[in-house]
């Protein structure tokens, strides 16, 4: 049976530094030592995210949090996907053991990056992975800020738990599985299970090709928000007024095209609707966007089409043609986005007409799917 004291000597090889957390004696309490290890199932070890006889550092999202809730617990389970597709390698898991979850690789340098510039990169890198993961995650939890993605994780002498005991809330910070379920890891938490096996970090070689935003304090709120965005101004002709897709439109959609800056949670519901309605690959999405868009943030080719393929697959594979709903309710669009639109069109068509084009941009987008019309008419109705 794994023990807590193995994987937590595994957790702290090779670090640069070590500290401990020991409860006195008197049970009053508990004072920091460089030098008395208490054992791991009786206090806390701290090691330093920076390795000691290589140019690497443990990258640690850490997630941390007012309470451990199932919030911050699907906000951590949705980076794990994004950290997944977009590095190409499945992070650990950790439950801090307290109010908090961590997502943590072993990232590498080159010899000849420096330590300031390591923790930059490490931030950046974070902060693009917090950008570009999905916007359910970015409604849960924020970045630098709480509840949210702590950045002091990428300064000088940043230490992190190992797998021990945390004396602030007696409970313990352990390793979950994916798999688990919000009450699997608190009772992994309090021991009440077994450990899971821990091994080895899993291992990325950086490149600053993974960096697609830069932090810094004023870069949250570059994007225009919904509530933000300007009318439609029919004096002011844009580049898109004449091309067929932008002229059928609705008028929700076009005010999202025509901004200069807009925030991810307005973009993912057009590039759906051009994948749904238009029967548009990512591809075609892109090179539209560039033609068409006012949008000034598309030099970056890498982040365009990462952005365009994951939410068309994500449709793609969300089979929401299968609720048993009015098929009024049924497409993968914000409400925000769906009700306007489907206003506009009711008020032009009627609403009779305006169910049965919804059925048949159904049909058409199964049928570029390669399903069988009798799924498409069974779910139609």
């Amino acid at each position: 049976m794994t023990s807590i004291s193995e994987i937590n000597l595994t957790f702290c090889e090779g670090a640069d530094e070590m500290r401990y957390v020991v409860p006195k004696q008197d049970g009053n309490g508990f004072f920091f030592s460089n030098d008395i290890k208490p054992k791991p199932d009786e206090g806390s070890w701290l090691r330093s995210i920076k390795y000691k006889d290589e140019n690497a550092f443990l990258f640690v999202l850490d997630i941390d949090t007012k309470k451990f809730d199932r919030n911050v617990f699907l906000a951590a389970r949705g980076l794990h996907d994004t950290i997944k597709n977009y590095l190409h390698v499945v992070p650990i898991l950790k439950a801090s053991g307290s109010k908090g979850v961590q997502l943590i690789f072993k990232l590498k340098f080159d010899e000849n990056v420096e330590e300031h510039t390591a923790l930059k990169n490490m931030r950046d890198l974070a902060y693009t992975l917090y950008k570009i993961t999905t916007p359910e995650v970015r409604k849960r939890i924020r970045f630098d800020a709480t509840p949210g993605i702590d950045c002091a994780m990428y300064t000088k002498k940043r230490m992190v738990r190992s797998f021990c005991k945390h004396l602030g809330s007696n409970m313990f910070s352990v390793p979950y599985k994916y798999e688990d379920d919000f009450k699997t890891v608190k009772k992994r938490m309090n021991l009440d299970v077994p450990l899971i096996m821990f091994d080895t970090f899993p291992e990325v070689q950086y490149n600053d090709e993974y960096v697609i935003y830069e932090y810094t304090t004023s870069t949250n709120n570059i994007g225009v928000l919904l509530e933000e965005l300007p009318d439609l101004d029919p004096d002011n002709k844009k580049v898109a007024a004449d091309n067929k897709i932008y002229q059928r439109m609705p008028a929700i959609f076009k005010r999202v095209v025509d901004c200069d800056h807009v925030d991810h949670g307005l973009k993912w519901p057009l590039i759906t609707y051009m994948h749904i309605w238009e029967r548009m690959q990512p591809k075609e999405i892109a090179e539209w966007l560039w033609q068409y868009s006012g949008w000034k943030d598309l030099s970056n080719v890498k982040l365009t089409m990462y952005h365009i393929n994951w939410t068309c697959n994500w449709v793609d594979g969300l089979e929401w043609w299968k609720q048993e709903k009015s098929i009024r309710y049924i497409f993968p669009l914000p409400d925000s986005f769906l009700e306007p639109m489907l206003q506009e069109r009711a008020a032009k068509l009627g609403w009779s007409i305006l169910y049965q084009e919804l059925r048949y941009t159904l049909t058409r987008y199964l049928s570029m799917l390669g399903l069988e019309l009798s799924e498409a008419s069974r779910t139609a109705q």
